[in-house]
Formats: C-alpha cells, sequence, structure tokens
C-alpha cells in the first residue's frame, strides 16, 4: 500500500464524501468528467443490461415444506428487497439524464412480474408473521418510474415506442397484474402523453378505432373534448356510446352532478328499460325514483320505490321514501301488501322487518318474527326498544333458548358460551330476575357436571346465587 492509499484509508467515508463533494463543486471540468464517470457506472450494460438484471431479479426461489415434502416457490421477499435497489437505480438514471435505463426496468419488471406472480404461492406470505411484502407498493411505484421517465423529453424515440407497443401487449394479456394496476389508463396516460390537445385527441381516435368498447378511452377523449371547450362533441360521445356500461354510469353520474333532472330522468327511463343490456341496476333505479318524485309525478316514483323495496328485502331508506308518497289513511293496508311481497329472510332482510315493525308499533307481530331467528343475542338487540309488556315475552323467549342449549351442551366452550349468555343479561332488573333463574335452573338439573358449575360460578356470584 502507498502512501496516498494510507492517507486516503485515515478517513472515514463521510469525510471523504464531504472533501470530493466540495473539490467537485470548485473544478467544473473534472465535475463534467466525474458525472460522465457515474453515469457510465450506473447505466453500464444500456438497455439491455437493465432488463436482464430484472429478469434475473425474477428467478429468486425459495424452499419451502419440510424434508420429506419440499418445493420451490418465487422468492417474493428477496425480489421485494431486490426490486427496491433497482428501483433507486431507475430513478437515478433518469435524475442524471438517461430515463432509457428507467423506461427498460420498468417495463421488464411488469412484464416479469405478470409471467411469475402466483397467487397461490403469495398467499404463503400470507400466512407468515414474519414476512410482510405489500405488492401493490411494488407495482405503483413502478408505475411511478414508467411516468416519470417516459415524460422526459430525453427518452430516445426507439425506448418511447418500443415502451408503447410493448404496454399494449401487456394490455391485451393482463391478468394477474390486474389485482394491482389498471394497465388500460397506465397505457393511455403513456399514450397522450407529452402531446397537445389535438395531437392527444388524434392518439385517442386511433386507440378507439383500434378498441372501441374500451370506455378508459372514450372518458378520456370526453375529458379532452371537454378541456377544448368542445362540449357538444364530448355529451354525443357519451350518448353515441352509452351501450357501454362504463359509460352510462359515468353519464349519469354527469347528468346527476350537473343537476340536470330533466335530462336524467330522460336518460335513466331508457337505461332503466333496457334489462337485457344492463341488469337491474338499482342505484339507476333509485335516481329515477327521486327524478319523479322531484318532478311532481308521485304514482311514478311510488312504483320504483315499492320495487326496489322488494328488491332490497325492505330496505329503510326505500320504505320511508314510501311513507311519505302513499295517503296516510291508506298505509296500514299499503304496507301489509309491499310487505307481503318482499322475501324477507333470516339472512335477507330480517333485521330491516324488526326496525319496520318498530317504527309502525306492531309488536306483536315483532315478537312473532324474533322467534325465527335462534340467535339470542338478537333477542337481546331488541328488548330495549319494544315497551315493557312485550318485554317478557322476549325475556322468556331468551329464557327457553338458554335452556335449550343447556339441555345439548356437552363442552367447557359450550358450557362458557351459556355463561356469556346469562351474564347478558345483567343491566336491568328483570333482566337480572332472569339470570338468576337461570343460574338456579342450571345449578339444580346440571349439579352433576362440574365443568358446567364451574363455568357459570362467577355470573352466579353476580345474581347472590
Amino acid at each position: 500500500m502507498d502512501n496516498f492509499d494510507k492517507t486516503i484509508g485515515q478517513l472515514s467515508d463521510g469525510q471523504f464524501r464531504q472533501y470530493a463533494t466540495e473539490y467537485l463543486k470548485a473544478k467544473k471540468s473534472i465535475k463534467d468528467e466525474f458525472c460522465k464517470f457515474v453515469d457510465g457506472k450506473l447505466n453500464k450494460g444500456g438497455v439491455d443490461r437493465a432488463e436482464k438484471e430484472v429478469e434475473e431479479l425474477f428467478t429468486a426461489t425459495k424452499d419451502i415444506g419440510n424434508r420429506w415434502d419440499s418445493y420451490e416457490i418465487t422468492d417474493w421477499e428477496d425480489i421485494n428487497y431486490e426490486s427496491e435497489q433497482i428501483f433507486k437505480r431507475a430513478e437515478m438514471s433518469i435524475s442524471q439524464g438517461n430515463p432509457d435505463i428507467a423506461v427498460a426496468i420498468a417495463m421488464r419488471w411488469l412484464e416479469c412480474f405478470e409471467e411469475y406472480y402466483d397467487e397461490e404461492e403469495e398467499s404463503y406470505y400470507d400466512y407468515d408473521d414474519d414476512i410482510w411484502i405489500d405488492l401493490s407498493v411494488l407495482c405503483e411505484r413502478v408505475e411511478e418510474i414508467l411516468e416519470e421517465a417516459m415524460k422526459s423529453e430525453k427518452v430516445s424515440k426507439q425506448v418511447r415506442e418500443d415502451a408503447l407497443r410493448r404496454i399494449g401487449v401487456l394490455a391485451d394479456n393482463v391478468y394477474h397484474l390486474l389485482e394491482y394496476i389498471d394497465v388500460d389508463q397506465l397505457m393511455l396516460r403513456l399514450n397522450v402523453m407529452g402531446k397537445g390537445d389535438n395531437e392527444a385527441l388524434a392518439t385517442l381516435n386511433e386507440l378507439i378505432e383500434k378498441d372501441p368498447s374500451n370506455s378508459d378511452f372514450i372518458i378520456r377523449k370526453w375529458e379532452l373534448l371537454t378541456k377544448m371547450d368542445r362540449h357538444s362533441e364530448a355529451e354525443a360521445l357519451l350518448v353515441d356510446n352509452i351501450k357501454i356500461r362504463e359509460v352510462a354510469n359515468f353519464y349519469v353520474k354527469y347528468l346527476s352532478d350537473r343537476d340536470e333532472r330533466v335530462k336524467l330522468e330522460s336518460v335513466l327511463e331508457k337505461l332503466t328499460a333496457d334489462e337485457k343490456n344492463y341488469g337491474v341496476n338499482q342505484d339507476w333505479l333509485a335516481l329515477l325514483a327521486g327524478c319523479y318524485r322531484d318532478n311532481s309525478n308521485p304514482k311514478k316514483a311510488q312504483a320504483i320505490y315499492e320495487r326496489l323495496f322488494v328488491l332490497t328485502c325492505g330496505d329503510l331508506s326505500h320504505y320511508h321514501e314510501l311513507k311519505k308518497l302513499v295517503d296516510p289513511d291508506l298505509w296500514g293496508e299499503y304496507l301489509k301488501g309491499v310487505m307481503g311481497k318482499t322475501p324477507f329472510g333470516i339472512y335477507d332482510g330480517f333485521d330491516n322487518k324488526a326496525k319496520i315493525l318498530i317504527e309502525e308499533g306492531l309488536f306483536e307481530e315483532l315478537v312473532e318474527w324474533l322467534k325465527r331467528d335462534d340467535d339470542l343475542y338478537v333477542y337481546r338487540q331488541y328488548l330495549c326498544k319494544v315497551p315493557e309488556k312485550f318485554q317478557t315475552q322476549i325475556y322468556d323467549m331468551y329464557y327457553e333458548g338458554v335452556m335449550k342449549k343447556a339441555s345439548s351442551a356437552r363442552t367447557r366452550k359450550q358450557y362458557a358460551e351459556i355463561a356469556r349468555l346469562i351474564d347478558s343479561l345483567l343491566g336491568t332488573s328483570k333482566g337480572e330476575k332472569y339470570a338468576r333463574l337461570l343460574v338456579q335452573q342450571i345449578r339444580s338439573k346440571y349439579s352433576n357436571r362440574p365443568a358446567f358449575q364451574a363455568e357459570i360460578y362467577y355470573v352466579a356470584k353476580k345474581v347472590g346465587k
């Protein structure tokens, strides 16, 4: 080692970096030379080498299983770490004025992800508490790098055109990436990036000609026409493509946001009539009912709200709208008829019907309705919402339900559940009365089950038994 090496060796990395930075700032010609040197190191091997490095990144595998049943999966933990390093290189390339490298890295990363990603393999990482990998963060990072690089005026024509071609191929064949990136939107942004309005419009027309049912392209063209103050053309574009569901949704939202109620009503009438193409869209029906209501057509509004009430198994918002529209003198019979047509069940609309019966003061019907569900916590939910007369009936149902469960309980877990059910009665004088009765019965009837007695011991102490 010569004297110079010894001198350098005495400095820390930070000291050497500080000296080099100050020296290079003072010597412009040497600074330019140094920047070229760094640029060369960073971009060593050019575009082809960058893509090769990304490909090698995705070949990382790891063994899982055991010695009798061991197999390899893609090592996403390693890919996650190595991707971070290569992303830094891509970002450095952009800042150093060589965005071609960044484009190459980002495009090949997206292609490799689509090729190597396996949902079943990734689920392995979901079950390992020591590993946390958020693939959406990686995909968003690549998206940002690609867009930032493509914005640069220094991207070569060949690399730009190749990237647009490849993103188009990816969009046509994408499957795995769809979970993390809207590839169509990315392709659209890249195609119009850096172009003037007229040039961007020409590009969009070409894209729409190739893929006329792509709603992303159509909506982007609408936005561009609107920006160019060509409003009649923009609206005509939406009307001409309204058969596309996403375009129809966009047009409805546009009219609704502008509060164009008359035009919105006309459009919604056509859309909701075409159920073969659009299916039954409850949001559209609700908007149309609102238009009829606001435009003084209560009969039509009532008919749609009634249909929605049945479709949603008694959604309370539609119930309240109907109650405003129907003559109060006819309301009782009308509601009875509509609820008779509604397919209420334990899993569909059970709570809706219970809440409606409470609002209507139909507590006898509520008690009968609650009997259909053997979930005792449901009984507890409605105890405080009924008059005292009907509370007694629900408490009796609760008591019978707990004793039924006790008769079939055989495990410590089941005994503990019964203790919790009894404990949940505490808090009101009537609830405590029934809790005491239950403790007394269980202690007497199941005295030969020590595990059961142990589980209810603490709740028994609370009620003084």
